[in-house]
């Protein structure tokens, strides 16, 4: 079955789109796995950092080892189309979250 088993949580194993989770630590890290055929293994991790009590840094990285000189030509290839990509998922995230919270009834600000 591809999917998350729970709408509400994540666990290891889940697919969100073409990542597979390979690593929760809830409400701290989540560690996913590339899913699609590529010239390399790639992973993107999400760590949550809380800073102060209405401040919370949320830090997107990515990894990527490539498979020979195709892999890294792929790599590099794709860095402007990652950079677009990261931005707007960080930004997407953060907005995401202040309206949760918002909702909530306490507004709180992600960096």
């Amino acid at each position: 079955i591809r999917g998350r088993s729970d709408p509400d949580t994540v666990h290891v194993g889940d697919r969100i789109d073409t990542w597979e989770v390979t690593g929760v630590e809830l409400g701290r890290r989540l560690t996913m796995r590339f899913g699609l055929k590529a010239p390399g293994a790639g992973a993107l991790e999400f760590h949550v950092q809380e800073l102060a009590p209405q401040r919370t840094r949320v830090t997107a990285t990515a990894f990527w080892h490539p498979a020979g000189v195709r892999g890294l030509l792929y790599w590099c290839a794709m860095i402007p189309a990652h950079i677009v990509i990261f931005d707007g998922l960080a930004r997407a995230i953060i907005e995401r979250a202040q309206a949760t919270e918002q909702g909530a009834g306490t507004a709180r600000s992600l960096t």
